[in-house]
């Protein structure tokens, strides 16, 4: 097998990630200062969820007409409340370096997801994104068409 035909070779390794306990303004911080979308939840046992910008967008109270006090109120929210108050309660799905990206791609479509954390063992070693899968893709059409 190939290793363009295996997670380990498209994930991301060694992803950002965040503490569970850590407040929601440092979760938006770091997903604007790296520029993804997505956030493995993790606690001193391992990872334990998954934080998407869907989430933190949905959490973030409607900004839109309101005046510089309820500004003021919604800002203390995002310091007042920590991460897992807010990452979904459902059971974390995580697949291994040496899934196939056929296997990985079959996984995102039936559990309606857009990244999956990658583990060896008990230990989150890289995140697989819908970004990344695309790429798999666009390599695989043009290696196709050569």
């Amino acid at each position: 097998m190939r290793v363009q035909d295996l997670v380990s070779g498209w994930m991301t390794e060694r992803p950002v990630t965040i503490a569970h306990d850590r407040p929601l303004v440092e979760a938006y911080a770091l997903m604007g200062e790296h520029n993804i979308r997505h956030l493995p939840v993790v606690r001193s046992d391992g990872t334990v969820g998954m934080l998407s910008s869907h989430d933190l967008y949905r959490a973030l109270p409607v900004v839109a007409n309101t005046d510089v006090s309820d500004l003021v109120e919604t800002v203390k929210d995002l310091y007042a409340v920590q991460v897992d108050q807010i990452i979904p309660e459902q059971t974390l799905h995580t697949i291994e370096p040496m899934t196939t990206v056929a296997e990985a791609a079959a996984l995102f479509i039936e559990l309606k997801v857009s990244s999956l954390p990658v583990v060896d063992g008990d230990e989150l070693v890289g995140i697989l994104t819908s970004h990344d899968m695309m790429r798999a893709l666009v390599q695989a059409l043009k290696a196709k068409s050569s």
